[in-house]
């Protein structure tokens, strides 16, 4: 009985989406009838992806507000009053992405922010200093982000920040990451192995990259593959023409 904004994720027998109206709605798959189990409003609408991931369901809105429920629709995130959200400095158009390290959040406010899944506080953010609409890939120990001026960017997901201290303590985060490398031709991750980083080319080429440097070690000749199946946690790739 709506239109529906965004694409969706599922945990259990949900399906969770966005709808015209600003809400998230359940999809309950198990019903014959009056599917819609429950909707949460947001206040805008929501055109980016939600993302489940350990039985908690996290989701961004045009609000700029980042939110996270379980099944039932109770907020994840208690401490958060009285929005239980997180909240950035523009739209969330981009697709949000979870695993057991944060959730990461691309905001058209020119932050890529990594979120603590227990807590909802911020862990760390990267400033790109641009309006960020592609949604960031992750693998195990890196996240890459695609910043239209720039390309594709590789970061840590953890980076040991050291304190000015007399015996020099180092922190368990550096709040502000820095790119580790930047590929200029690259726009989209897809996998990566001990070698090489596995990314889509602004000529719709296949590139490997190298996972120290960024530099482009090889790249494919086709460039009629018009989809592709990111998988960042086995090697395999999958392309349709």
């Amino acid at each position: 009985d709506f239109a529906v904004t965004s694409g969706a994720c599922g945990f259990g027998t949900g399906v969770y989406l966005g709808d015209s109206s600003g809400k998230i709605a359940k999809i309950d798959c198990d019903r014959t009838y009056a599917w819609v189990a429950w909707e949460l409003l947001t206040m805008q609408v929501m055109t980016c992806q939600p993302v489940a991931y350990m039985g908690t369901i996290y989701c961004g809105s045009n609000d700029g507000n980042v939110r996270a429920f379980n099944d039932q629709r109770q907020p994840a995130w208690p401490l958060l009053e009285p929005t239980f959200a997180f909240k950035t400095g523009d739209k969330i158009v981009a697709d949000l992405k979870a695993d057991d390290f944060g959730v990461y959040v691309s905001s058209t406010d020119g932050r890529l922010y990594c979120i603590n899944r227990s807590t909802g506080k911020l862990r760390w953010q990267f400033f790109a200093g641009e309006p960020l609409k592609n949604a960031p890939g992750i693998s195990k120990s890196y996240v890459y982000q695609y910043v239209p001026t720039q390309g594709l960017v590789s970061l840590n997901k953890t980076e040991k920040f050291p304190l000015k201290t007399p015996d020099n303590q180092m922190a368990d985060e550096n709040p502000v990451h820095s790119a580790r490398w930047t590929a200029s031709r690259a726009v989209t991750f897809l996998t990566e192995d001990a070698h090489y980083v596995y990314a889509i080319s602004k000529q719709n080429t296949l590139l490997a990259l190298d996972v120290n440097t960024g530099k482009i070690a090889f790249e494919s000749h086709r460039r009629d593959f018009t989809a592709y199946g990111a998988n960042p946690k086995k090697t395999e790739i999958y392309a349709a023409d």
